[in-house]
């Protein structure tokens, strides 16, 4: 019977962990979709916003000093993304969440079954 019982209770485990990376996989999915869209229109729009600054700037002296600034606008939006991944490194999302919450629930139910339990008793 205790034997059931417990094969019962890791297939619950199994359950739910499958569940908690189902989540996480499929939440994984829809950002990594959604940052490609947006990063592909994003840098599609900085190339035509540079062009269309150049084009407008071609004949005339200041020429150099545009394209020094778009380069230097693009060098520092580097550095800054480069010390913002750097931040991201300490932050993972938990992926077996759930898990985690019913393990702990589990581990306090078993101290107090386990310090309740007679002296004499097996």
């Amino acid at each position: 019977m205790l034997a059931s019982l417990v094969v019962r209770h890791a297939s619950a485990y199994g359950d739910l962990m499958a569940e908690d990376l189902g989540a996480a996989w499929s939440a994984l999915q829809r950002r990594l979709l959604a940052g490609a869209v947006m990063a592909a229109a994003g840098l599609l729009f900085v190339q035509m916003m540079c062009v269309w600054i150049l084009a407008m700037t071609w004949d005339t002296v200041d020429r150099q000093w545009v394209i020094g600034t778009i380069a230097g606008f693009f060098f520092l939006i580097t550095c800054a993304a480069g010390m913002f991944l750097r931040t991201l490194t300490g932050r993972r999302p938990a992926v077996f969440n759930l898990s985690a919450q019913e393990w702990d629930k589990d581990q306090h139910l078993l101290t107090e079954v386990l310090g309740a339990a007679p002296a004499g008793a097996p």
